[in-house]
């Protein structure tokens, strides 16, 4: 008679790779907690036969609480990073540093821009970029990093805003 097969542990893969590293619970997204002066501004968008500029308000306001001239809002965050890559002083073929896990929305200013983005590890475990993935990566051609928080899981920022300081990057 064969002796049995020992049973191979399956891998994990998506949320439930990282689910042993995960210490913390994840924020909830519902239900939302809306402000005490949400319902007057929905009243006056709708009483004003959708033509309040709240769009327009919220950039002014936004722009003088940052102290500058302007701010743009943009209905999106592929937008609004399509927008700092177009604000970015860099010559077609620079690199930008950039988390391999996110959205196509992440690099297509980029590339629109004719900037390469450069791909960075993860940290070890963690769904996030970190300053020891990212400082293999920098050359004489990089000019920026650009940091992806995933899963509601912040990048360790201080020691990338420090590496990027030492590389003069944005």
């Amino acid at each position: 008679m064969k002796p049995m097969a020992k049973k191979l542990e399956r891998a994990n893969y998506g949320a439930a790779a990282f689910a042993s590293s995960v210490k913390a619970e994840f924020p909830a997204v519902f239900p939302r907690v809306m402000g005490p002066n949400c319902s007057k501004y929905v009243q006056e968008v709708v009483a004003s036969g959708l033509t309040a500029n709240m769009v327009g308000r919220f950039e002014q306001a936004f722009a003088e609480a940052m102290g500058t001239k302007y701010f743009v809002g943009t209905p999106g965050c592929t937008n609004a990073l399509h927008v700092l890559a177009a604000s970015w002083p860099y010559q077609p073929g620079d690199e930008i540093i950039v988390s391999p896990i996110s959205d196509y929305g992440t690099i297509m200013g980029l590339l629109y821009e004719h900037y390469i983005p450069v791909f960075c590890d993860t940290a070890n475990g963690a769904p996030n970029i970190a300053a020891e993935t990212i400082a293999p990566c920098i050359t004489d051609r990089t000019r920026a990093i650009l940091v992806v928080h995933k899963l509601g899981l912040p990048c360790d920022l201080d020691p990338i805003l420090r590496l990027a300081a030492k590389h003069k990057l944005d």
